[in-house]
């Protein structure tokens, strides 16, 4: 079986879905429409998929003759999007977050749930090689019960988009709900609970571009608990040096030891407790084909299978909600200058 597929936003982010699904699964994916309102973009999507037919508006593409949406528009449309694709009997694959509010949060779980229709968000780490090798460790029980995850990322500005629409949180939801969601969602699997409550600090310093009140935040500092006790942290800056992989670092501290990740060498360090001297357990894992943590080619491979099987993925809108949702309390917490709860589904 062949899935027809439409494309809703053929950006940067739109055609690398393209050219993956064109490139490793031409056999099982065929992209036979796509909206975007930008020309260029349009241009650019033609030449890779040059019989496509294209349409004049969202809506229009989702009620053809399609099996699947994939969504890669700016953040603040994923909901909508989505809930049309499921009222059209589509299945939807949907970039990172989930939405840019905890009401389109739940309004898209809720009707996914009643759907017999697959709803799939675009979080590749966890098909990535050092999330599986992670959770290997962690079913071996290596490092105990979990006590404390963290996740710092350090790294350059966002890069340009359409518009600039990812540094203004009316379209992106904020720094975090668009570049964070997934390491959230991550740290959450880890916990194995859900997050009840956040408190964060954040500001803008260097990075003013667009000049106005809703530019995104580019740096941050956020504390969070987990319904059993689990705690964490998340330090973001978004105006350090690019130093590829290493820019970010996760972790996990459990009551036997601590994992450290070092993804620029594609490993993992584990420190036991108990083990003398100044030297870790270190643990590699297999480079991802596209480089780094990515994941991008499997999760394309998932969804596929979850289509073709009528199953629900590692990745299904009920399981990423919780990291979208952890990433807007974190947002609201820094403007409000206090504890806010999580907003459960």
């Amino acid at each position: 079986m062949t899935t027809r597929l439409g494309y809703i936003g053929v950006g940067a982010m739109g055609r690398s879905h393209i050219g993956v699904f064109r490139e490793h699964f031409a056999g099982e994916a065929e992209g036979v429409a796509l909206f975007d309102p930008h020309e260029p973009s349009r241009a650019a999507a033609l030449e890779l998929l040059p019989g496509a037919k294209v349409y004049s508006s969202a809506q229009a593409l989702i009620e053809s003759e399609l099996d699947a949406v994939v969504i890669s528009s700016p953040n603040c449309t994923h909901a909508e999007y989505a809930v049309a694709a499921l009222a059209a009997r589509k299945h939807v694959f949907s970039e990172k977050p989930v939405a840019t509010t905890a009401e389109d949060c739940c309004r898209l779980v809720r009707t996914a749930d009643r759907s017999r229709y697959i709803v799939f968000i675009g979080q590749e780490m966890p098909y990535s090689p050092f999330c599986k090798k992670t959770e290997e460790l962690l079913g071996q029980g290596v490092l105990g019960a979990v006590q404390m995850v963290w996740c710092k990322e350090f790294r350059p500005p966002f890069l340009r988009k359409v518009d600039q629409w990812i540094i203004d949180e009316r379209f992106s939801g904020g720094a975090m709900v668009d570049k964070n969601c997934h390491h959230f969602d991550v740290m959450n699997r880890w916990a194995g609970s859900r997050p009840r409550r956040v408190a964060a600090f954040g500001s803008r310093r260097f990075n003013q571009v667009l000049g106005v009140a809703t530019e995104v935040i580019d740096n941050a500092s956020v504390s969070f608990e987990y319904e059993n006790g689990v705690v964490g942290t998340l330090q973001l800056c978004m105006f350090g040096p690019d130093r590829g992989e290493d820019c970010l670092e996760m972790g996990i501290i459990g009551d036997k030891g601590l994992l450290q990740t070092q993804l620029g060498r594609h490993a993992l360090t584990v420190w036991p407790r108990d083990r003398k001297g100044l030297q870790g357990n270190v643990v590699e894992f297999e480079a991802d084909p596209l480089g780094g943590h990515a994941g991008f080619i499997q999760e394309h491979q998932a969804f596929l299978a979850a289509v073709r099987d009528g199953i629900r993925a590692p990745t299904n809108v009920r399981q990423c909600v919780g990291g979208t949702l952890l990433a807007i309390a974190a947002e609201q917490a820094i403007k409000r200058g206090g504890i806010v709860e999580v907003e459960v589904v």
